[in-house]
C-alpha cells in the first residue's frame, strides 16, 4: 500500500485523529516530498513531462514555452504543488495553436503575478523596454508585418518604428 498525506500523522495521532496501530502498518518507509515551492529544480523536467504527455492526449506539437513563462514557473509559490502546474501546463496546451506556450495562454492571475514580479527584476526602464517590444510586435502581427501601416497603428514614423526594431532586437522581416 502506498499512502500519502501533507497531514504530520504523529501529530495527527496525537491528537486522537488518526488510529495509531494504522500509521505503524502504514509507515514501513517514510518518504518526505517537499512542495514544488522548495524544489523548483524540479520545474524544468515536469515542465517537459507534462508538454510530452499532453501532445499525445490533445494532439498537439507544442515544443517548450517562452522564457517568461519558465521565469514565472520557477517564482509562482504553486500551492497546489505538481497537481497546480500540471494542470496550469494543460490548461495553456488547451488554448495554444502555436509551437511556444506564451503568457497569453495562461491564467490572468498567474499572467499578472508573472508580470508584477518582472517588473520588480527589470525595474522600470527594463518594463518600459518589454512594454514597447509587445506593443510593436502586436503591430507588425496586425499589420501583417507591413512596417508602414504598423508605424501607423502605433502612431509613430516609419523611421522611429526601425530604430525602436533595432534597439529592442525585433527582427526586420521583409
Amino acid at each position: 500500500i502506498i499512502a500519502a498525506t501533507n497531514k504530520n500523522l504523529i501529530e495527527e495521532v496525537e491528537r486522537g485523529n488518526f488510529r495509531e496501530d494504522l500509521y505503524y502498518r502504514l509507515n514501513v518507509v517514510g518518504i518526505n516530498i517537499p512542495p514544488l515551492r522548495e524544489r523548483t529544480e524540479d520545474i524544468p523536467a515536469l515542465l517537459e513531462h507534462f508538454l510530452g504527455v499532453n501532445n499525445v492526449q490533445l494532439n498537439k506539437q507544442i515544443h517548450g514555452v517562452e522564457r517568461a513563462v519558465l521565469d514565472a514557473f520557477m517564482t509562482y509559490e504553486w500551492k497546489g504543488n505538481v497537481r497546480e502546474l500540471e494542470n496550469v501546463i494543460e490548461r495553456a496546451m488547451i488554448l495554444c495553436d502555436d509551437e511556444l506556450l506564451r503568457m497569453k495562454h495562461f491564467p490572468p492571475t498567474f499572467a499578472a503575478k508573472a508580470s508584477t514580479l518582472e517588473a520588480i527584476d527589470d525595474g522600470l526602464k527594463g518594463s518600459v523596454k518589454r512594454f514597447e517590444r509587445d506593443s510593436i510586435l502586436k503591430a507588425l502581427e496586425t499589420a501583417a508585418h507591413d512596417k508602414s501601416k504598423a508605424a501607423q497603428l502605433l502612431g509613430m514614423s516609419l523611421s522611429t518604428l526601425y530604430r525602436k526594431m533595432a534597439e529592442l532586437g525585433i527582427p526586420n522581416k521583409e
